[in-house]
């Protein structure tokens, strides 16, 4: 057994910043604010593990807001960074209309091509 479940290491925060293509759902968070990602792991008996991704603040480590991102997956210092670039958007407001299915790298990639007018995006 590992004593050593949890490691402690350098708190990787993000600033929020509102855009266009912000989730509605976000609603109390500040332009500004200084925030974090934490994921929780739902181990559900003979099935299997889903990963919930959620952001809190980094001040006081209350709760934020959640990140659509896949439960079987975890984004990249790169997915977050890029999601963040876009303002924090959901499914349904990243402009892409594929309102099925969280988000994953290649949405965020296209998103950002079409934000910065790169033609084929």
């Amino acid at each position: 057994m590992c004593d050593n479940l949890f490691v402690m290491s350098e708190l990787k925060t993000y600033t929020f910043k509102r855009t266009k293509s912000t989730s509605l759902d976000i609603k109390d968070v500040a332009d500004g604010a200084k925030l974090y990602y934490d994921q929780v792991v739902d181990i559900e008996p003979f099935e299997c593990t889903k990963l919930f991704h959620d952001l809190h603040h980094a001040e006081d480590r209350k709760y934020a807001f959640h990140f659509d991102w896949s439960p079987y997956s975890t984004p990249s210092e790169n997915d977050l960074a890029m999601w963040f670039s876009l303002g924090c958007p959901d499914r349904w407001s990243i402009g892409d209309d594929k309102s099925v299915g969280s988000l994953d790298s290649d949405r965020l990639v296209e998103a950002m091509g079409r934000d910065l007018q790169i033609e084929g995006y």
